[in-house]
């Protein structure tokens, strides 16, 4: 049975640090994303603020708009930069590589593009797609429509972080 080059059993230690960089790196990413999108009882603010840029209310301006992609953007980017720099550390650590400086700010770019630029606006726009979804369709076929446009997204967002880790 031919596993086309897929067997992590047959990588070089640095093909394997990478993939588990990768790996790593994307559950911390959506661990903490998550975290941060998931609605806290009991929290009260004296203005709501918008949980994406195409979300739907009365009295929402072009500049709350905007203001909640550069909100999303504070707070993502970081959270790139922190995650990426933790996993390249690790990596590096267990297999015993010099740290460099250099390929540490590499890293820390790569992780606040993809991050602070990329899923920032991935996610305002599946937050869109989803809301004239909700209003075309059924409401199960609107759920079906919003796993897919997610799934796709997750593959998009793999993509773009190879594409991203290759120009640097």
């Amino acid at each position: 049975m031919s596993t086309f080059g897929l067997n992590p059993l047959t990588w070089a230690t640095t093909s394997l640090a990478s993939a588990l960089l990768c790996h790593f790196t994307a559950i911390m990413n959506d661990v903490i994303l998550v975290w941060f999108l998931a609605p806290v009882a009991g929290k009260k603010d004296t203005k709501t603020l918008i949980s994406h840029c195409f979300q739907e209310g009365e009295g929402i301006t072009v500049t709350d708009r905007f203001m909640c992609i550069f909100r999303k953007f504070k707070l993502y980017g970081p959270v790139g930069v922190t995650t990426a720099l933790l996993a390249r550390i690790m990596i590096l650590l267990i297999t015993s590589q010099p740290i460099i400086i250099s390929e540490l700010g590499r890293t820390a770019t790569i992780g606040f593009v993809h991050l602070g630029v990329s899923s920032n606006l991935r996610y305002q726009t599946v937050n869109g797609i989803e809301v004239i979804l909700s209003k075309a369709l059924p409401p199960a076929l609107a759920r079906v429509g919003t796993v897919c446009i997610r799934t796709g997204n997750n593959f998009l967002g793999a993509r773009i972080f190879l594409f991203l880790a290759g120009l640097l």
